[in-house]
């Protein structure tokens, strides 16, 4: 016969403050925002709102986490520049079209784009590090297998976003 017999235990707890070589990441120092970036961001006259990471179209406005919510400045970028991207295909700018729902090829293409386009813009400001959005890659690999052109028509849609970008930014 099983029998359950409660048993007590007993747990030692420390503050933060009492751990040597132990920081918490609200204690850290605050990850460097980069102002050429941030000049180049605010000249595009895109919107930022809080929230998780997204660009809007009906509202026409990126969310963007707060710069301390990443791990680094790369991260932060990196996730920016995304977004922006895709910002840019609003109709009032590129008019690329922002109706497919996640899974379809238009979607799929869409990210592409945004992440590619996003890397030539960390390339030109040099933000360097570990930049992961791999999020889309199966929806990615649908579209690349399907048409062995894809990669390419992505490249040059995302460096004429980019180009758009440069020149917004400029006026």
């Amino acid at each position: 016969e099983e029998k359950t017999i409660p048993m007590m235990r007993v747990f030692n707890v420390y503050n933060l403050d009492q751990i040597d070589g132990f920081s918490d990441k609200s204690d850290t120092e605050a990850i460097e925002k980069l102002p050429t970036i941030d000049e180049f961001i605010n000249m595009t006259g895109i919107k930022l709102v809080p929230g998780s990471p997204a660009f809007v179209p009906s509202m026409n406005w990126v969310h963007m986490p707060p710069i301390d919510k990443f791990d680094s400045n790369t991260s932060y970028y990196a996730t920016l520049f995304h977004e922006l991207i895709h910002w840019s295909g609003h109709k009032i700018r590129l008019g690329r079209d922002m109706s497919n729902r996640f899974g379809d090829a238009g979607y799929a293409m869409e990210e592409l784009v945004a992440e590619l386009g996003a890397a030539f813009l960390c390339a030109k400001f040099g933000v360097t590090g570990e930049v992961r959005h791999a999020g889309y890659i199966e929806n990615w690999l649908k579209v690349l297998k399907n048409d062995n052109k894809a990669i390419f028509k992505a490249a040059a849609e995302a460096s004429k976003v980019v180009e758009y970008l440069m020149r917004s930014a400029e006026a």
